[in-house]
């Protein structure tokens, strides 16, 4: 019983849990902003991110789709939104808790899906289907996807746009037309004029008129329309009819106006006139033949993205070779014409202020926020263009540098999620990083055979060490004094030991004879530990120049090796799949764990499965202690990151790093593999005959359209499939929070909850009768948070200073680390104008003693609160110091003078005094009386009647 109940509380003790996801900003899909405009959300891979552009930081929803994402909608008061993956399931999440209401699978994939203005309803468009829908609430409700009306299309639908009024929207396809629906579904009109695929179009209000609308459509070749609609009784005496007809018409005007919102765009009340633009892109490649246009399809930079923002009247558009355009409407003046990239730009969007762009880049995984008036970049970031190879976290936890395939390495800051530092210096894949002691250096290796050192403090490399001869380094690592750094080879086998401070090389420690996966030094004691593929692990005394000194024998070949923080255990991972620890001390193995069932590798497409191979290869290529040493976890080629317990070796958790099927080793494909199997082999290995022209992961200019059911035999095609793989592991020094590096991207997982539940805004109006009647009851933490939720000055003022001096301490144990910001600059704010000095420094004394660890982690994001509270004390010193300073010289001065002399004074009878109610007028002022004068003495000192 005493074990278990130990187990359990170990469980309770590392409950860690997904916290963010960094290293990878876009992936593909939609990008929008928040109504507030100050919020950009993106889809990396079956994950949305929430980038904070105001406050500068970064959180990734804690929910998953089952595939990646391409689609999203918030609505115009930012409670719901939908989010759309490629299998066609649908999720509808509470945005403001971050919670997944309910799901729904559509019939196929949804090419588009966009709320109407009211936020009532939406459209959904699915191939050749439309749906409209109304919105689900945020209650339960047996089936909260309620479907209004279906209507087929004849062809693939790709966007549509409803009016502000809600009675109409319009829907684009690859028929090159416009089709324009009433909200009964009914088709009124469809437009023509494009010669290619119309991606986008809208509904524009007229400025002047009401009942007039423009539609702006963008299609594919990099023409833009702008059709506005006329009324016949504008145009009446333009039409070819005769005078009787017209007069007629003019009559039937005056009915049109008060028309039904039903029937306005049908065909006899008015037509459409149409002026078409042509883009910058494509100016090289039209020419004109007579009096017409002619577009050259060839080699012409074609249109892959549009957004228009309706107020501003800006079109915007991105093309596949990386550049963009903007222009005004409805002249079509262009604003600006940039690259952003060499890739094709997949999604854009503008804010709804209009002053800021967003652009996703998806091959090169790159999403930049750009203010277009005053020309400046609001945020750039990029991930790694290939798959991430290490990581390491700074010994203060605040900073975690990854290295990729692509020779880069990225500096992350923990507390914002942004990439602040990037080094390309390498040329190729980067196999291994490690900070120095004091967190100011960073030293990584590399296959090009170079180790460097980078200045932390500076952005630059400082060192640049190399061997003796050309090889490739596969591990380094950098001694607790931080004096020498160590780097493992692969081809020559040998350990290169270099001075930090000179750059020069010190020693060559061979005796391997196999390649050098890992390297650690021992925390406690001057001793390296190297592992190698020969199934040895060597402990070297590197400062005593003894070489090696141990050999501790393996079964296979050690491919991980790592220390514990005490320096007393040593932990090698072995190619059968064992965790082998060993006591330095003695040299002697302490136990062993079998993990390669743990990791149970998820059988692929491609993979040839059996009985005997099904577990080969099956190992942990990544280790990491916890601080205090009691855990250790490990990942390999498979979805799962295993948390064992050092004492008893036995497993506390599993986390499943992804759950996105479009990965391969996620989904299990030996599960009905009689179903799936054909004449002609597996449904996923034969190609279909169908190709997504408009999606850029696959390339239809290259490939070859075969016959539906045939294979393809091209040996020299690669596809790009990427495999779920866990290839480095780092804990937190504070023993908070783990990171990984996966095929995803880089997976935080913290036991810090970033979202803390808040049962107020599920139980209980919040109100100002609700706040003020919650104080009276005396519960004033509950009114306190409420005020912030509320967030009106004057009932946060009322309920701040209407706490007990008492209480405050208490209070302030129990008040949600959520809210410590707006608690912070409130009192910061009022600071300035406030006589309760020691109430507001008492309430500051307390917030720093309990929660100065989470002020500390946060202060990035927290220096401007932090500014006005040091603002705020400087002045409440220089008013003090004024007011102690004039006390202390009249107290000076009272001192030093000689006392009056005594003057003799009748005896007076004993007054009685009396209770007196005094009135707030008596109050407000006090009277003053002036002295009066007796015969032979001086005046009499005032009196005050108080």
């Amino acid at each position: 019983f005493t074990n278990r109940l130990g187990h359990i509380l170990s469980i309770m003790k590392y409950g860690y849990k997904f916290s963010n996801l960094c290293g990878t900003v876009y992936r593909k899909g939609e990008v929008i902003f928040t109504p507030d405009g100050n919020t950009v959300l993106s889809p990396v891979g079956n994950r949305v991110s929430s980038f904070d552009l105001v406050n500068n930081t970064f959180l990734t929803l804690p929910f998953e789709t089952p595939s990646n994402i391409t689609h999203m909608s918030l609505t115009q008061d930012g409670s719901i939104l939908l989010v759309v993956d490629e299998s066609g399931i649908c999720l509808c999440v509470n945005y403001r808790r971050r919670l997944v209401i309910t799901q729904q699978k559509f019939r196929s994939k949804v090419n588009f899906i966009a709320f109407s203005a009211d936020s009532k309803r939406f459209i959904v468009c699915c191939d050749q289907w439309i749906g409209m829908y109304y919105t689900p609430s945020m209650l339960k409700d047996h089936s909260p996807f309620e479907l209004i009306k279906g209507s087929n299309s004849p062809t693939e639908v790709l966007c549509a746009d409803w009016t502000e009024d809600g009675h109409h929207f319009l829907t684009t396809g690859k028929d090159m037309t416009i089709r324009i629906y009433n909200s009964d579904m009914k088709l009124l009109q469809y437009l023509v004029g494009h010669r290619d695929y119309v991606l986008k179009a809208w509904f524009v209000k007229d400025e002047e008129d009401e009942n007039k609308y423009k539609i702006i459509s963008v299609s594919r070749d990099g023409r833009f329309t702008r059709r506005d609609w006329i009324f016949k009784s504008e145009y009446g005496k333009h039409l070819q009819d005769s005078s009787e007809e017209e007069s007629g018409e003019e009559e039937k005007s005056e009915e049109e106006s008060a028309f039904s919102a039903a029937n306005r765009f049908d065909k006899d009340k008015g037509k459409w006139i149409t002026e078409t633009f042509v883009f910058e892109g494509g100016k090289q490649l039209v020419r004109k033949v007579g009096d017409k246009e002619k577009v050259i399809h060839n080699s012409l930079a074609r249109v892959t993205s549009a957004a228009f923002h309706k107020k501003a009247r800006l079109l915007l558009a991105g093309f596949s070779d990386g550049s963009f355009e903007m222009r005004r409407l409805p002249d079509g003046d262009l604003v600006h014409y940039l690259t952003l990239s060499n890739a094709r730009i997949s999604a854009c969007a503008i804010n709804p202020t209009g002053e800021w762009v967003a652009f996703g880049v998806g091959s090169r995984g790159q999403l930049t926020v750009w203010e277009w008036q005053s020309e400046s970049y609001i945020m750039k970031q990029q991930g790694h263009s290939l798959d991430m190879t290490c990581l390491k976290y700074s010994s203060n936890g605040q900073y975690i540098a990854t290295g990729g395939e692509d020779g880069k390495i990225k500096v992350w800051s923990v507390n914002s999620g942004f990439c602040f530092a990037t080094f390309e210096d390498h040329t190729a894949s980067v196999t291994a990083l490690d900070f120095s002691p004091t967190g100011n250096s960073l030293f990584s290796c590399s296959l090009d055979g170079t180790v460097r050192a980078y200045d932390l403090g500076r952005y630059r490399n400082f060192r640049i060490l190399t061997g003796d001869t050309q090889v490739q380094f596969s591990s380094v690592a950098v001694d607790p004094s931080g004096e020498i750094v160590c780097a493992g080879s692969i081809d020559a086998f040998d350990i290169y030991v270099w001075s930090v401070q000179t750059g020069r090389l010190l020693d060559v420690l061979s005796g391997h004879t196999g390649p050098v996966s890992s390297l650690s030094f021992s925390p406690s004691k001057q001793i390296l530990a190297s592992a190698s593929w020969d199934m040895t692990v060597k402990i070297w005394e590197v400062f005593a120049g003894k070489g090696n000194t141990e050999t501790l024998q393996h079964s296979s070949d050690v491919v991980c090796v790592t220390f514990r923080p005490d320096g007393e255990e040593l932990c090698a991972s072995t190619l059968d799949g064992n965790l082998t620890f060993w006591d330095v001390k003695n040299n002697a193995i302490s136990g062993i764990i079998e993990g390669r069932r743990d990791l149970r590798k998820t059988d692929s497409l491609t993979s040839e499965v059996s009985a005997t191979n099904k577990m080969a290869g099956l190992c942990f290529t990544s280790l990491s202690y916890s601080a205090d040493g009691s855990c250790i976890i490990g990942g390999g080629e498979s979805k799962y990151i295993c948390f064992y317990e050092v004492k008893h070796k036995t497993l506390l958790n599993k986390f499943q790093t992804t759950h996105n099927t479009s990965i391969e080793g996620v989904k299990n494909y030996t599960r009905n593999m009689r179903k799936r199997t054909t004449e002609a082999g597996l449904l996923e290995e034969i190609d279909q005959g169908v190709v997504d022209d408009l999606d850029e992961f696959q390339l239809y200019a290259e490939r070859k359209r075969l016959l539906p059911g045939s294979k393809t035999v091209d040996p020299g095609k690669r596809d790009l499939k990427l495999v779920i793989r866990t290839k480095g592991l780092s804990f937190s020094p504070t023993g908070r929070s783990f990171a990984a590096v996966t095929t995803e991207g880089l997976l935080i997982y913290s036991m810090d909850d970033q979202i803390i539940f808040d049962p107020f805004e599920l139980d209980i109006d919040i109100t100002k009768d609700s706040v003020l009647q919650t104080l009276e009851d005396g519960h004033h933490l509950k009114a306190l948070v409420m005020s912030f939720r509320l967030n009106e000055n004057p009932i946060i003022r009322k309920v701040f200073l209407s706490i007990p001096v008492d209480n405050v301490q208490i209070l302030v144990q129990g008040f949600p680390s959520t809210y410590l910001p707006r608690l912070l600059s409130f009192i910061a704010t009022a600071m300035e104008s406030t006589p309760n000095i020691e109430f507001f420094m008492l309430w500051c004394i307390h917030l720093f003693n309990h929660h100065g660890v989470y002020l500390k982690d946060y202060a990035s994001t927290m220096l401007s609160v932090f500014r006005n509270l040091q603002k705020g004390m400087t002045q409440f010193q220089s008013d003090l110091s004024e007011v102690c300073d004039g006390n202390m010289y009249t107290l000076e001065y009272l001192v030093k003078a000689p006392p009056e002399p005594e003057e003799e004074e009748e005896e007076e009878k004993p007054k009685v005094v009396e209770e007196v109610n005094l009135s707030d007028e008596d109050l407000s002022e006090p009277e003053i009386v002036e002295p009066t004068k007796k015969k032979g003495k001086k005046s009499q000192t005032k009196r005050r009647r108080t």
